[in-house]
């Protein structure tokens, strides 16, 4: 049934391995594949579909989850000296 997860994830370094692996052949691969994901995550009505898609998209934008997550720490502090 689709309302059910089986628990099939996929793993970090098996997603980084493909696009190492294919680098050279498709250098957008890690872009075009994590506009993909997000499409999927958010518009598949299959949910185990739509956990894959989120769980590959935040894979491939380690950098961009660290940046957000920094800015968001930043925000929630009370900067004292600005004020």
């Amino acid at each position: 049934a689709a309302d059910t997860f089986t628990g099939k994830l996929v793993g970090y370094k098996s997603v980084m391995g493909i696009v190492e692996a294919l680098k050279a052949q498709m250098p957008n691969l890690r872009e075009e594949w994590a506009k993909m994901a997000y499409r999927w995550a958010i518009c598949s009505r299959d949910k185990e579909i739509s956990l894959i898609s989120w769980q590959i998209f935040s894979f491939l934008n380690q950098d961009i989850l660290k940046f957000l997550d920094f800015l968001h720490q930043v925000g929630t502090k009370k900067l004292n000296c600005c004020y």
